[in-house]
């Protein structure tokens, strides 16, 4: 084995080993294949256990449900920011290829 470094691959992103999976030309289709099976069966579970009434008096306040939106915006607003710097690639992630690759 020699002692010289082994060159870095400039094609990869800091969070490429736990979201490389993301880079699958179907990756799209099977994630919002998923969140639909996963909404059917909270569907199904929320008929099936006849949860339909609210129990919390404070869903009963005027503007709740708006005030509860706009913190869950901001919320992930705020999540981005990490996920981002996660999932980030650098400015001359695609200058690798060639104009007459397609």
């Amino acid at each position: 084995m020699s002692d010289q470094a082994q060159p870095r691959d400039t094609n990869r992103y800091p969070g490429d080993r736990i979201f490389g999976w993301t880079n699958h030309p179907r990756a799209g289709l099977y994630c919002l294949i998923a969140a639909a099976v996963f909404a059917g069966i909270v569907l199904l579970a929320s008929i099936a256990l006849g949860m339909g009434r609210t129990v919390y008096p404070i869903a009963s306040t005027p503007g709740f449900f708006a005030l509860l939106g706009f913190l869950t915006v901001g919320g992930l607003a705020v999540l981005a920011i990490p996920l981002t710097r996660l999932l980030g690639r650098s400015e001359d992630f695609y200058d690798g290829k060639d104009a007459s690759d397609g």
